[in-house]
């Protein structure tokens, strides 16, 4: 179906194949909004979750926030019959989304730099400078989802008032596509491949800890994998099969959920694993009548994932 069949048949009413997928992930944002909030939240306003790896994760959390707010300008659109815009429209929409997609799929790279120089030079690691360290590592998403913004802006060029579907990637128009499609696929390889290397580097640790910390990184691994890289697999699978732009649109709402799912599994992986986010996300959680059973009393001797308990948290 071309693309003028596609809008000439459903410009004015809704596309019914498409309702079970964005149902499905507008589920998986409402999770992942409230986990990631609660993320955010609990580094604001408890003093040990606000060492370096901590801002690192709220930057990340904060960022998947912007990004999942897309779904629901979609969703908006979709369901009042407004899924088609022009490209200039789409771009303002979605900007503020697009920014914090890009800087959130750069972000978990950052995190695991952050651990891998944790794990690599521990008494090095407590003693740096932590506000320049974090606003330092803090400049890699920024300066890679700045780049994507600018070469979209460039990219749309005299296409300002082509028609489209506005999604959170509708911004990346031509080739400009194909390229962050690899970008991103560079950048989930490389988080795979740092992520791999702390886990070789705790492995050869015998304290308890260490097995615990094994377990946590296989966790966000693996919800990588599960989410970004088949999300981004299953798009350019359809793209390099000559997809027409009705299958193209069922790609983006009936498979964007493994990416929503892989951004709100975080919150619970925390949650699970590291008793000081439990005990911030239950004293949260309470405020709004939700109770989570029974505190553990966490072994405060024991260093976490996050360094040695002693680090001091980033107050300036």
């Amino acid at each position: 179906m071309a693309f003028m069949d596609f809008y000439n048949e459903y410009h004015d009413r809704l596309i019914w194949a498409a309702v079970p997928g964005v149902i499905i992930i507008l589920c998986s944002v409402a999770v992942g909004i409230f986990g990631n909030s609660n993320i955010v939240l609990a580094t604001i306003r408890s003093g040990k979750t606000r060492q370096s790896v901590h801002i690192l994760i709220a930057a990340t959390a904060f960022s998947d926030i912007l990004h999942q707010s897309s779904h629901v300008i979609f969703a908006i659109n979709f369901f009042s019959l407004h899924t088609f815009t022009t490209l200039n429209n789409c771009f303002y929409q979605q900007v503020i989304s697009f920014c914090g997609m890009n800087f959130g799929s750069f972000s978990y790279l950052t995190v695991g730099i952050d651990r891998l120089i944790c794990i690599t030079f521990p008494l090095r690691y407590n003693s740096i400078n932590h506000v320049l360290y974090v606003g330092g590592l803090l400049c890699l998403p920024l300066m890679y989802s700045m780049t994507f913004l600018f070469l979209s802006i460039n990219s749309m060029q005299g296409d300002e008032n082509k028609l489209v579907l506005c999604f959170v990637t509708t911004p990346l128009n031509g080739n400009l596509g194909l390229y962050w499609n690899v970008a991103q696929w560079t950048t989930f390889a490389s988080t795979i491949v740092c992520y791999s290397i702390v886990w070789l580097l705790i492995r050869s640790k015998k304290e308890r800890y260490a097995r615990k910390l094994t377990r946590s990184l296989t966790f966000i691994v693996s919800g990588i994998i599960f989410g970004w890289f088949i999300t981004t697999l299953v798009n350019i699978s359809a793209e390099k099969l000559g997809a027409t732009d009705f299958d193209m649109f069922l790609v983006h709402t009936d498979f964007g959920w493994p990416a929503n799912v892989a951004i709100a599994a975080n919150f619970f992986i925390y949650y699970s694993t590291y008793p000081d986010y439990r005990k911030a996300f239950t004293e949260q959680l309470s405020v709004i009548g939700i109770k989570t059973g029974k505190r553990k009393r966490a072994i405060r001797s024991k260093p976490t994932m996050f360094g040695q308990e002693n680090s001091k948290p980033v107050t300036n």
